[in-house]
């Protein structure tokens, strides 16, 4: 039994192994140290932020306040300071630059991994999880706001949130509910109400319609597998619509007032 174990779990070991080596492709500068990859945000704020959060935690002084910028700035009420994300104290530890460099490969293996297996749990298909691994930790979503860390921490952590939903939905226990709760309390962790915010709606959705699916499946007398993994399919489908157009609401509200390319729009 443990050989036919073995058997069954290596070749899935070896689609997500193939997954993450084309997901660091693009991060081989990075990892030899050709290149920061910090720019924006990332140089003038996240970096000295985060470092300067972790060094105030691990000499044994609350970073609740820092007077470095104007007259003082309350960095425990400000979004995106990330204060209790643990992660970042590798910026303490190590010069920021060097930091940056194995925190964003870290992030990036953790999506793309937790995409991996959410898709393997969804259809099992293996060459189907591995290019959603590499879909995902590639998207455009997530390289271009490298340059905002905050985005970065609930990007990586996502997945593993609705894996947790999944497991939640199919039959309730308190370990699979902290599956649920864990990677949420992560990302809120990062102290990104918006993100937070984002999360919650997509998970809302999800799980709306894996329940009205699942009843009807039962009420349709179309059980199993395959039924759920139709629903599953089409659970996905509102995300867009539902996560990102409330953004827009006041765009459309106003639009004389909304900035693009950092000139007024028309």
């Amino acid at each position: 039994m443990l050989r036919l174990r073995v058997e069954v779990v290596a070749p899935l070991w070896r689609w997500w192994a193939v997954a993450i080596g084309v997901v660091m492709v693009p991060m081989l500068p990075l990892m030899v140290g050709a290149t920061s990859g910090m720019n924006d945000d990332d140089l003038h704020l996240f970096g000295p932020m985060y470092q300067w959060v972790w060094k105030r935690w691990l000499s044994g002084h609350t970073p609740w306040w820092t007077p470095s910028m104007f007259a003082g700035h309350n960095l425990a009420g400000a979004g995106q300071s990330a204060w209790l994300y643990v992660p970042n104290a590798v910026f303490a530890v190590f010069d920021v630059v060097v930091a940056y460099r194995w925190w964003v490969v870290a992030h990036l293996v953790v999506g793309a991994t937790g995409m991996f297996l959410w898709s393997w749990r969804s259809w099992r298909s293996k060459p189907g999880a591995a290019v959603s691994a590499i879909a995902y930790g590639l998207n455009g979503f997530a390289i271009l706001h490298l340059v905002h860390m905050s985005f970065t921490i609930a990007t990586a952590w996502a997945p593993w949130f609705f894996i947790g939903l999944d497991l939640l939905i199919d039959r309730w226990s308190v370990k699979r509910a902290l599956v649920v709760v864990v990677p949420l309390a992560v990302i809120a962790s990062c102290t990104h109400p918006q993100l937070f915010w984002l999360v919650l709606v997509g998970g809302g959705v999800y799980t709306v319609v894996r329940l009205a699916g699942a009843r009807w499946c039962v009420a349709v007398g179309a059980g199993g597998r395959r039924c759920r993994s139709r629903v599953g399919r089409v659970s996905g489908v509102p995300h867009p619509a539902v996560v990102v157009q409330p953004d827009e609401c006041p765009s459309v509200a106003h639009p004389g007032q909304r900035v693009l390319s950092g000139e007024r729009a028309a």
